[in-house]
């Protein structure tokens, strides 16, 4: 009889209809199978999953047929934008599934038996309306992704730690307060999306996360970070903007792989000196924070391209900067510098950069030397007058003058061929000096705007 019932499932559980049909013939010859059972779970399935033209009429199937009962053990499942306030436990059936996408559907709970799907490797059930997450969620060790965004989950089940497989986990848009220290158990973990949640703090087990590559934590409520950080050896994006970080630990330094780092609109007044161990960082975001100054190791990210640190409090230009030549963008605006130093020359590969909202009263000779500039944003400055030298940045594509107290430019600004935009607004121009740079830019190519 073992036989018979294990020859029997595997027949029913088959994706190919002649063996489901040969399943139901076993089955009505051998009534202590429970084929009559099997075929009321999986006409419960047919009506839930299956979208066909009888369906949309409101005619639900009395009972299934071989073919329908091979369609529904395909290994892809998924269903998108629809009504489907809860799955049926029957879906443990379902053996062969792989992939299931159950995306807005109004879902407000997962049956204990989605454990049953052991083959399971990417799960998909954002933007639902789950409260919690079974705890048998844990025994699906073949899952490999696992997106649940979207949805308005308070905490997770500790079972979530069983997912040894597990390499991409999305939770981002939901509720969360804390996350359960089993986190730190999913070694193969490499994406770990949990940005828009309402952690307050991250469980020092989460630094056992050896293998994470990827970590969004913008927009919680987080006040410090673990100093078990330094486990991060694998990290290369890290998101912790608009949190209310006030300090960062030195541990962050040992993250030998971060290539980009995402501190903007907290509460940090200082940065660690370790910051300048970050040999692999490329972009670094600090901007709307309290820095009245940068670690002076900032000049040894040799490979930064990227440094934002507007609207911060820094009253004297960071010289350290002049060392970072790989720089490509460079953002300074709305602090309280009034002066820019000669060695901002030695950034060479600079094509942006972002003084906005100081108080500058001069540009030195130098930073006209900068060849690769694109684009120069110096609006809401003290500037009276232009240097000569602008005529030098030949890839210049816009320059932003506005709300300066120039009354004048210089004849060498016709150098500017690739110039698509001069915004000359709130200065102190003259409606003659005016015609003259019109007449300058009377080609198509420059759009001149005065007011």
């Amino acid at each position: 009889m073992v036989t018979d019932k294990y020859k029997f499932l595997q027949l029913l559980h088959s994706e190919i209809e002649v063996n489901v049909a040969l399943a139901l013939e076993i089955g009505q010859n051998l009534p202590a199978l429970g084929l009559t059972q099997y075929l009321e779970d999986y006409t419960i399935l047919w009506n839930t999953f299956s979208v066909t033209e009888e369906k949309l009429r409101g005619d639900e199937l009395q009972q299934v047929e071989a073919k329908h009962i091979a369609e529904l053990n395909q290994v892809n499942l998924g269903l998108y934008q629809c009504i489907l306030p809860s799955l049926p436990p029957q879906i443990g059936l379902l053996k062969n599934l792989l992939r299931v996408d159950l995306i807005s559907h109004n879902l407000k709970s997962l049956p204990a038996e989605i454990g049953q799907l052991k083959r399971l490797f990417k799960l998909r059930v954002s933007s639902n309306c789950l409260e919690h997450l079974p705890s048998e969620l844990g025994e699906l060790t073949s899952l490999r992704k696992f997106y649940a965004y979207s949805n308005q989950l308070t905490a997770l089940p500790e079972s979530i730690g069983q997912l040894n497989n597990l390499e991409e986990l999305d939770l981002e848009r939901n509720f969360l307060g804390k996350l359960p220290q089993e986190i730190g158990q999913l070694q193969n973990l490499k994406v770990l999306q949990l940005a828009h949640n309402s952690l307050i703090t991250l469980p020092l087990e989460i630094g056992q996360l050896q293998n994470l590559q990827e970590l969004t934590l913008q927009q919680n409520q987080l006040a410090k970070l673990p100093n078990t950080i330094d486990g991060w050896q694998s990290l290369k994006l890290l998101h912790l903007e608009q949190n209310n970080l006030r300090t960062i630990p030195a541990e962050m330094g040992c993250l030998a792989s971060l290539q980009e780092l995402y501190l903007e609109c907290n509460q940090l007044h200082h940065l660690p000196e370790t910051l300048g161990d970050l040999a692999n960082l490329q972009k670094l975001k600090v901007w709307r924070n309290k820095l009245t100054s940068l670690p002076t190791t900032l000049g040894q990210l040799t490979n930064l391209r990227l440094l934002d640190v507007g609207y911060n409090p820094l009253g004297v230009f960071p010289v350290q900067v002049a060392s970072l030549t790989n720089l490509v963008e460079l953002h300074l605006w709305e602090n309280q510098l009034k002066a820019i130093p000669p060695n901002i020359g030695n950034l060479q590969k600079l094509e942006e950069l972002n003084l906005a909202g100081n108080y500058v009263e001069k540009l030195p000779n130098e930073l006209f030397q900068l060849s690769s500039l694109k684009i120069l944003d110096v609006r809401f400055n003290e500037l009276t007058k232009l240097p000569e030298g602008i005529g030098n940045l030949k890839k210049l594509e816009t320059l932003n003058l506005r709300n300066n107290h120039l009354s004048d430019l210089p004849m060498t600004i016709r150098q500017l061929e690739k110039l698509q935009t001069l915004d000359l607004r709130a200065n102190n121009l003259s409606e003659s000096v005016q015609n003259k740079i019109n007449s300058w830019f009377s080609n198509d190519k420059t759009k001149v705007i005065f007011e």
